[in-house]
């Protein structure tokens, strides 16, 4: 590849970053395409590619492209964080082993990322709920109480209570009432925008949607509470509603 190439794809990477940044998810998987046609080892370009997949809905497209971004970059925190943001959200849409397998996945490339960056807050949250899809509710509600101890960011502690506030609902036996009603005031108080692309709710919604099932063995009462704290979460985010449904 000569340098005429090189500057080429590195312009038309940023140009793909510029387009994600207007959510213009279209022009930046071409742009993005452009620049890996002209240098296939351009990382950036398949970061800005793989959000904009994910975003569109191409889930498969965008794990590919985290995994050629870290084959380049094993070092690179953020493709191991989305990655497992993608893998978590497919496992949504899957049942039985397949989705085990990648929820298995993405908790270990949350954790990949949380060791190459132990300060990510996102990649810590992504375990949280990691545990709390697989159904380990009391290790999901420590878990939350740990990372609003620790978190600084305001959208993170938001996003804790939240998890937190469903672990507690979740959990049997229930902890006292008290907790519970500590985690929904906590949520309630910190009425932050959340940016829309903040954080991916599929995934729980569909845990909500499968212990609200015909056989749930949960009773309306403890059901409406936790469709009021996952709607009162998503009330945080800018125009209603996250763009990773």
């Amino acid at each position: 590849m000569n340098r005429t190439d090189e500057e080429l794809a590195r312009v038309a990477s940023l140009n793909a970053r510029m387009a994600c940044e207007r959510r213009d998810w279209r022009t930046a998987e071409t742009l993005a395409s452009q620049a890996i046609d002209a240098d296939p080892e351009l990382v950036d370009a398949y970061m800005a590619r793989g959000l904009a997949r994910r975003v569109r809905g191409d889930l498969a497209g965008a794990e590919d492209d985290y995994s050629a971004a870290i084959q380049r970059d094993p070092a690179l925190a953020a493709a191991f964080k989305w990655r497992a943001g993608v893998r978590s959200s497919r496992a949504a849409y899957l049942h039985g082993e397949a989705a085990e397998r990648h929820l298995l996945a993405a908790e270990r490339d949350f954790r990949q990322a949380v060791l190459l960056d132990p300060g990510d807050e996102q990649a810590r949250l992504g375990l949280l709920e990691a545990a709390l899809c697989a159904g380990r509710y009391k290790e999901a509600f420590a878990s939350a109480a740990e990372c609003w101890r620790e978190f600084r960011t305001p959208g993170c502690q938001v996003i804790a209570a939240w998890l937190g506030c469903l672990a507690a609902l979740l959990r049997q036996p229930p902890p006292p009432p008290s907790r519970h009603r500590q985690w929904f005031g906590l949520l309630q108080k910190r009425q932050s925008v959340l940016p829309s692309l903040e954080w991916s709710v599929i995934e729980v919604s569909q845990l909500i949607a499968r212990v609200a099932g015909e056989d749930s063995d949960y009773d309306p009462k403890t059901l409406a509470e936790i469709r009021l704290v996952h709607d009162l979460f998503l009330s945080h985010f800018e125009g209603g509603r996250p763009v990773l449904m």
